[in-house]
């Protein structure tokens, strides 16, 4: 975020409503202010959260469904 690097907008699980004011500090070369940044990173952490709880979750489930497909087998 502070190196203004374009490579951001292939990050899929970022917030776009932030894209246009990243956009505009990387066309003027301008860095973010700390506040903004920290906004930006807090709402890209909340997702990264939300996507590790949902891989757990389903690796979870498929492992409890595997279970009980095995022992229903025996």
């Amino acid at each position: 975020m502070e190196a203004l690097d374009p490579a951001y907008f292939t990050r899929k699980l970022r917030d776009a409503r932030f894209d246009s004011m990243i956009r505009r500090a990387i066309e003027k070369g301008e860095p973010l202010n700390q506040t903004d940044i920290e906004r930006i990173l807090a709402r890209y952490s909340d997702r990264l959260l939300r996507f590790r709880g949902e891989v757990i979750a389903r690796s979870e489930a498929l492992a409890a469904f595997n279970t009980g497909r095995d022992l229903a087998m025996r």
